[in-house]
């Protein structure tokens, strides 16, 4: 299933010729999970398929699971990548977009959506 949807995803970024791929951590959810696994497997066998690479810490599991974030970061770096980690000052898009999403919000639960209000925690891959 993770071949499958890293082929998947290598045809699509091909296609449309991005510059960018962003991946999930995949902290405690298995959709996350897989696409983590199908993005490191582009990671290690197509680096130069993208010019930037950007892992981000899943909301709200990164603050559930913050041992779970230091797990992937590091086999990253076991897997002969960096993750060096950048700030994006995007707090007012990221209220009015969390404001699109009630039905969301209802369901993340009033904890998890103070941590889904925290800036991200984003990180530039690249090869040690």
């Amino acid at each position: 299933m993770v071949e499958a949807i890293a082929a998947s995803l290598r045809a699509l970024v091909t296609e449309l010729g991005v510059e960018t791929l962003a991946l999930p951590l995949g902290i405690n959810h298995e959709d996350h999970q897989r696409t983590h696994e199908a993005c490191a497997m582009l990671l290690r066998d197509h680096f130069g398929l993208v010019d930037h690479w950007v892992a981000w810490a899943d909301v709200p599991y990164r603050a559930r699971h913050p041992e779970e974030v230091e797990q992937r970061l590091k086999s990253l770096r076991a897997n002969g990548f960096s993750a060096q980690p950048f700030v994006v000052d995007s707090d007012e898009h990221k209220r009015a977009a969390l404001s699109e999403y009630p039905t969301q919000a209802r369901g993340l639960g009033a904890e998890s959506m103070i941590d889904a209000e925290r800036p991200e925690q984003l990180y530039l891959v690249a090869r040690q």
